[in-house]
């Protein structure tokens, strides 16, 4: 499973405020709490330390275009295994968070 992978499916299920900034914070938290829990990394992707918090490249680049807005894409439908009722968790917990909450947490 990749970070893109993951981003895609966020865009899917949060299509009207999945920014660029937003997902990179999610897919913080989602990594942190996998290692916490499993005591390994769920994607290989790396993050950065950028300006507002933790930064995918990879991530970022695929989605800068969009700028600060909610990314537009016609991603196929993602299935992420067993792994998707743990993101779903996170996702729930942390999607009701502004992104300012999300970047002031992610320090």
């Amino acid at each position: 499973m990749t970070a893109l992978e993951i981003s895609e499916y966020i865009i899917q299920k949060y299509p009207e405020n999945a920014t660029n900034l937003r997902i990179n914070k999610l897919l913080y938290f989602i990594q942190g709490i996998h290692f916490q829990f499993y005591r390994e990394a769920l994607f290989a992707d790396d993050f950065e330390a950028w300006t507002k918090g933790p930064v995918i490249p990879k991530v970022y680049h695929a989605y800068k275009i969009f700028g600060a807005y909610p990314i537009k894409t016609n991603c196929n439908t993602i299935d992420l295994g067993d792994k998707q009722a743990f993101i779903d968790k996170v996702l729930q917990h942390y999607s009701t968070k502004s992104t300012e909450e999300l970047v002031n947490l992610s320090y």
